[in-house]
């Protein structure tokens, strides 16, 4: 008798693994979504809430630069320039890094996602490059950390400067921490391309100077075989030299497919609609921040968690504190508002708005994730980077608080 061998469906753990986080993931949504229904009321306030600080503080500082610095990398493509120099010996980036840099200083969250992201479309750099210049270019702008944070969440304009002295300051070495490692190709080298043509007309000199004596000896065989040894050396350095393509003539094919596509398409529009979707997105990333934190606060989680983390530090009179810590954790703004209302020094809060701030919180996470997707970058560099900026700023922010 012939035995049937019942085929059993090997189940990896992975794949159940999967199955099970996103059924446990779907129940989450929809606890999320019954607790909205019971307390309607509590959460439509916190999306009018989310929507008045996106509105009032977000939208007016990064929607003019979001449409200016689209219209910037359409039209100039990044060359080289004596201000990328410094960055290119301290951090191994390529051309365009200040442009990122400055801008991101200037605008402030997400602007350093957005523009690596365009600057990746545009194939002006590439993964790797992309990561390194995020561990510097992710950075909160002096209009929210001066304006909105110092003056009016903290009433103060001295302690929104030092908080913003730290931030740069960590941003600077949470780039030298997170240095691109790996050397870039070098394009074009006038002395090995020297070289390289020397020891090509000297090969060629040498079968040229065999097929002579050959053609003495009247061996028409071998003749022929050097002529095409000659032929395949000839053609080998030919495609060899095309190959290696030069600075200039790479710097040549960028400003050419860039007016191309300055005179195929309105540059103005696309930046204009490129940077409404963004600002929206962002917009978005902070109203679910501030429900994610008011449904937290309303079940209780975040009062039980400081709770635990006051017990183990043996700070109980500081609770508040921590809950405050924790709402900025997940978004920066609601944050800072939570800590002002605290009764600790002004040194303290700005020492933790510092390290809040360069952290950016789960919201500017998101956010940048969102711009930086086609990227394919590791999450868990990302969170590594903003984490060490964080632990930075906090550093940095300790001497600079006695000046408060």
């Amino acid at each position: 008798m012939i035995k049937i061998k019942k085929s059993k469906k090997k189940c990896s753990f992975k794949s159940f693994f999967k199955n099970s986080k996103n059924k446990i993931i779907t129940i989450i949504i929809l606890a999320i979504c019954f607790v909205f229904i019971l307390n309607p009321s509590v959460y439509s306030k916190s999306c009018l809430n989310a929507i008045s600080v996106w509105a009032l503080n977000v939208l007016p500082m990064l929607l003019p630069f979001f449409i200016f610095t689209r219209i910037i990398v359409s039209i100039c493509p990044p060359k080289k320039s004596v201000l990328d120099k410094p960055f290119k010996k301290f951090y191994n980036t390529p051309n365009g890094s200040f442009l990122i840099f400055f801008l991101s200083v200037i605008s402030g969250y997400p602007m350093g996602a957005k523009l690596i992201s365009n600057m990746y479309e545009n194939k002006y750099i590439d993964n790797d490059d992309a990561l390194s210049t995020l561990s510097f270019c992710s950075i909160s702008g002096p209009m929210f950390m001066i304006g909105t944070v110092g003056v009016s969440i903290f009433h103060s304009y001295k302690t929104g400067l030092i908080i913003m002295i730290a931030n740069l300051l960590a941003s600077i070495f949470n780039g030298l921490i997170f240095r691109k490692r790996i050397k870039s190709k070098q394009i074009y080298n006038k002395k090995e391309d020297n070289n390289f043509l020397k020891g090509s007309n000297l090969q060629i000199k040498n079968v040229d100077l065999a097929l002579n004596r050959e053609k003495n000896l009247n061996k028409t065989d071998k003749i022929k075989d050097l002529n095409i040894e000659k032929d395949r050396t000839e053609n080998r350095f030919i495609k060899e030299n095309l190959e290696d393509k030069t600075y200039e003539n790479k710097e040549k094919k960028i400003e050419q497919k860039t007016e191309n596509k300055n005179e195929s398409s309105n540059i103005l529009a696309d930046s204009v609609y490129d940077s409404l979707n963004s600002i929206l997105i962002v917009g978005v990333y902070i109203m679910l921040s501030f429900l994610i934190i008011d449904l937290l606060k309303n079940i209780g989680f975040i009062s039980n968690v400081a709770s635990a983390i006051c017990g183990v530090f043996n700070i109980t009179d500081k609770q508040n504190v921590v809950e405050s810590v924790l709402s900025g954790l997940i978004e920066i703004t609601r944050g800072n508002i939570d800590l002002a209302t605290t009764n600790i020094s002004l040194q303290a809060k700005t020492i933790i708005s510092s390290g809040l701030i360069g952290f950016g919180g789960i919201s500017v996470l998101m956010q940048s994730s969102a711009f930086i997707k086609n990227l394919n970058l590791p999450i868990n560099s990302i969170v590594t980077q903003k984490v060490c900026q964080g632990l930075l700023s906090t550093l940095f922010a300790i001497p600079l608080s006695f000046l408060v």
